[in-house]
């Protein structure tokens, strides 16, 4: 690695810190990061990737990123931002036009390049609502060091959806340097929970109300108990909760009074296919971005 550190000195000057237990490289451009993979590759060397898995059996470079947001499209709602700014600061920005991202609190403090890699855990469940999109396009460069650019476009219905398979990889297809986010209007929310049998029922319940037109904004079932967050104003929200109790009697549940807040859902990582393998691994021979 003192090889590898020294060469990154020389080609790119002021981008490594070394004070840490752990040294760090902040590239201050997609074609530094670009650099700095192939330079890897050349020397062997592993890169940790944020949001990535740790190289338990070799030394590996924490790689930073850029942290500025781009631009902010105020038809679209599209947030053009680059990968180390953290969602606190995009929600922050957002907010100022009365949007929101929709990502819970407690993940404010991570970096949008981390937070996709790990699967962008806390965000709307395609179930819920499988028309809404939060990510709209992503900036990639890949372990050859070419960039991949998937910029926002109308949904698109033929073809591998690589933006899918990007987010979650946990760096294995590329190093994310980008990306656009969809804000949503910020609406008054309402909170519900319920409690079952067991958790069947509560899943069974969750499949019916989704069945009947209801789109929640985010959901959790923990053992034997539904949460659910639905927007509180407009015309249907009456009518929705009559649904959705109705649903949840019909299925043995009962309404809890004093709910808990409801949780972070957890990452959301693609199955690892044997095509997911073999595509990480055509794109990373020699695992520099792999554990």
């Amino acid at each position: 690695m003192f090889e590898f550190l020294e060469e990154i000195q020389l080609s790119l000057p002021g981008t490594l810190d070394k004070s840490g237990e752990q040294p760090t490289m902040s590239p201050g451009s997609s074609r530094a990061v670009a650099h700095l993979i192939q330079l890897a590759d050349r020397t062997s060397t592993a890169l940790q990737v944020p949001g990535g898995d740790t190289h338990p059996d070799r030394p590996a470079l924490l790689l930073d990123r850029l942290d500025g947001i781009i631009s902010v499209d105020e038809v679209s709602r599209i947030i053009h931002v680059q990968a180390g700014v953290v969602l606190g600061v995009v929600e922050e920005r957002v907010e100022d036009h009365g949007w929101t991202l929709g990502v819970p609190k407690a993940l404010h403090g991570e970096p949008v390049g981390a937070w996709l890699a790990r699967g962008a855990p806390g965000r709307a469940d395609k179930a819920n609502d499988p028309v809404m999109q939060g990510v709209a396009g992503i900036e990639l460069v890949l372990p050859s060091g070419a960039d991949l650019s998937i910029r926002p476009a109308p949904r698109r219905a033929v073809g591998p959806d690589l933006i899918r398979a990007a987010i979650g990889a946990r760096g294995r297809l590329g190093v994310i340097v980008g990306a656009h986010l969809v804000a949503q209007t910020k609406t008054a929310e309402a909170s519900f929970a319920f409690s079952f049998p067991d958790s069947r029922a509560a899943s069974r319940a969750l499949t019916w109300i989704r069945g009947h037109g209801v789109r929640p904004l985010r959901t959790a079932i923990q053992q034997d108990q539904l949460q659910l967050v639905l927007e509180a104003e407009g015309p249907r929200h009456e009518a929705v909760k009559k649904v959705m109790r109705r649903v949840v009697a019909e299925n043995g549940g009962t309404e809890i009074a004093n709910q808990p807040e409801i949780g972070v859902s957890q990452e959301q990582l693609p199955a690892s296919t044997e095509v997911f393998d073999r595509l990480a691994k055509e794109l990373d021979p020699n695992g520099i971005l792999q554990p």
